[in-house]
């Protein structure tokens, strides 16, 4: 879910929220989930302007 995030350039958790069952930081779920009830979501996926991902996007991802 935090892939979607970092693509449309939305507010991520802080990092510093370990999740050790996952061994990473913990996912941003509560965020995800209000960015895909949007009525808009999927006309704004489908139309997502893949050409502008730029390398630090594709660094974090």
């Amino acid at each position: 879910m935090d892939c979607v995030l970092i693509l449309f350039g939305r507010q991520l958790n802080s990092p510093t929220n370990f999740d050790y069952e996952l061994q990473g930081p913990s996912p941003s779920w509560e965020l995800s989930i209000r960015m895909m009830i949007e009525t808009n979501f999927l006309q704004n996926l489908q139309s997502f302007p893949r050409d502008r991902i730029n390398d630090e996007q594709i660094e974090l991802l």
